[in-house]
């Protein structure tokens, strides 16, 4: 049978690979299984969220809430504007990761034919980077360890 609810927090012993350790609780609730629970107004407004329909003085503040951000011309203009910019920051941190990891693909690149003997100038060539920059890196990597 499907819980309807479940508990988890970032801490040490938690996601450790992620590294979050906010020591924040989070909780997560399956809405269809709403009746479950034991608080009238959690269940009311897991109820309001799933059928849509208030059943107490909350769940009717919420919906009326709601309904007014709905209406709300002026926050909706200013949530679209808002979304747009995060559209835009989104795509310039996907092209800046894209450069990045082409930079870092250059490099490796570089660093592996310059291992192989391959002369700085036809690296560089090669991997679009310059030639001061396969310089150094020729050195760092005929440097004795």
């Amino acid at each position: 049978m499907e819980e309807f609810c479940g508990r988890f927090k970032n801490d040490k012993f938690f996601a450790k690979e992620t590294k979050l350790n906010d020591r924040a609780q989070k909780v997560f609730y399956i809405c269809k299984n709403y009746d479950k629970l034991l608080d009238t107004r959690q269940k009311a407004f897991l109820r309001m969220v799933t059928q849509n329909s208030s059943s107490d003085d909350f769940t009717q503040r919420v919906g009326g809430l709601v309904e007014n951000a709905k209406r709300n011309t002026q926050w909706r203009q200013q949530f679209m504007e808002w979304d747009r910019e995060m559209a835009c920051m989104r795509a310039k941190g996907r092209e800046e990761g894209r450069e990045e990891g082409a930079r870092q693909n250059a490099l490796e690149t570089a660093e592996n034919l310059l291992k192989e003997g391959d002369a700085p100038e036809k690296v560089a060539r090669c991997t679009g980077l310059p030639l001061e920059q396969v310089q150094d890196l020729m050195a760092k990597v005929t440097a004795p360890a």
